[in-house]
């Protein structure tokens, strides 16, 4: 993205030039790279999300202005730049994926931190498609583990898979049973991360790999 410095010769831009798009960003001037075609695919899974977040939006600008305020303050002490509404309907739509019908967040949390990241993570095939996930840390109450997995297709060695939500618990447990029924011999791939009651999320584990038994 290139910015552009409007002059008194030169006040607006617009339309397309070699390849680029003039737009307005930020009320800034900016060049994008022009996408012909774009995709927005219209399955269930993504209806589902786009639903979701026309509903965060709407309840964003129906708070006060006070809890407006708050967002504004939270977003702004973030380390990569956000809108009030991103950092709402971010932290909301985290909490919505691994707490269904949870209550949304109308006030940020205090501050932006994260949670305790994940360690010594593990997992083994027990049978049957059936997996056992464990971790030696965090304990704290108040974090959930996440684990999302990956079926790996053969031997193609995917940069970027379509991870799917696996199973989660009380990081005090240690420990969640994950069932799946695919087949022995099926090469599986394993990620896991915590999540606070604030939806603020640790990054993920280094991707494990298990054979299904």
């Amino acid at each position: 993205m290139t910015k552009v410095t409007y002059s008194g010769l030169v006040s607006g831009m617009s339309g397309r030039l070699n390849g680029s798009v003039c737009t307005q960003w930020k009320g800034k001037g900016v060049l994008r790279r022009y996408i012909k075609n774009i995709r927005q695919p219209r399955n269930e899974a993504q209806q589902t999300v786009r639903g979701l977040l026309s509903d965060l939006s709407g309840e964003f600008y129906s708070l006060t202005q006070i809890q407006k305020d708050l967002w504004t303050a939270y977003a702004s002490a973030l380390p990569t730049a956000l809108t009030p509404l991103n950092a709402f309907v971010r932290l909301n739509q985290v909490l919505q994926k691994y707490f269904p019908g949870m209550t949304r967040l109308s006030a940020p949390p205090s501050t932006p931190s994260t949670p305790e990241h994940i360690a010594g993570f593990t997992v083994s095939a027990i049978g049957s498609g059936d997996y056992c996930v464990e971790w030696t840390g965090p304990s704290t109450g108040t974090d959930v583990a996440v684990v999302d997995y990956w079926p790996m297709p053969g031997l193609d060695n995917n940069s970027n898979p379509a991870f799917k939500f696996g199973v989660s618990a009380d990081c005090t447990d240690l420990c969640v049973a994950l069932a799946t029924t695919y087949p022995a011999g099926t090469v599986m791939k394993f990620r896991a991360r915590t999540v606070d009651l604030f939806g603020r999320t640790s990054p993920w584990t280094s991707v494990l790999s298990v054979t299904t038994i």
